[in-house]
């Protein structure tokens, strides 16, 4: 496993090396101070990228992911920046973590994100959610007239047949509606989408009336 660590902490560095080389038997560890050194490696090989930063740097590494799309990333800020957290949410970055208590702590967050899967704080996503401004972003915008329609009528419980019945128009068509919904809230499936409607009708959020 290629691993590339990017911090300005001498400390953190030499921490994860030792953490790797600890619990993984064949890895390389690359090492850079800061991101905008990036452009003097080559990333190709590159499965996991430990980003250690204090800055807003997340559009440049939603950039790097989109050249390098099997690159796993855990971004580290170890000031509680809750707007880094809420962008690498949007930007679909795998994990985004303020503390690291234990070894077996961080392994676990490892894992996780090599298998693909995202790993976030549930406090703090818990914190995120109860907080109304967050439902106010440009996810949500960026879904078309129709689009919003269907998600209100899946939240309330209506069949892809029985919305296709309602609006007059196809079952493909309304299948194509929610996979492009599940694809813009970055959701799973149906039942996501459900609890996402219920959650903005309970902090008065207002969809567009359908019938």
């Amino acid at each position: 496993m290629k691993v590339l660590v990017i911090s300005k902490s001498f400390i953190v560095r030499e921490a994860l090396d030792v953490f790797f080389s600890k619990n993984f038997k064949e890895y390389k560890l690359k090492v850079l101070r800061e991101l905008k050194e990036i452009s003097n490696i080559d990333l190709s090989n590159v499965e996991l990228a430990f980003i250690d930063t204090d800055e807003d740097i997340v559009d440049n590494i939603s950039l790097i992911k989109e050249s390098f799309k099997d690159i796993k990333t855990i971004v580290f800020n170890k000031h509680n920046d809750k707007n880094i957290f809420i962008k690498c949410l949007k930007n679909k970055i795998e994990s985004c973590i303020f503390d690291i208590g234990e070894s077996d702590e961080l392994l676990h967050i490892v894992r996780t994100v090599i298998k693909g899967k995202k790993y976030y704080d549930l406090d703090i996503l818990d914190e995120i959610m109860d907080n109304k401004e967050v439902f106010n972003n440009s996810s949500y915008e960026e879904l078309t007239e129709r689009e919003l329609q269907v998600l209100h009528m899946v939240g309330l419980g209506y069949t892809n047949k029985e919305i296709a019945k309602n609006l007059y128009i196809s079952e493909h068509t309304i299948k194509k509606h929610v996979t492009s919904i599940l694809s813009k809230l970055d959701m799973r499936n149906r039942k996501d989408l459900i609890i996402y409607t219920k959650n903005k009708l309970d902090k008065d959020m207002k969809f567009k009336q359908v019938i």
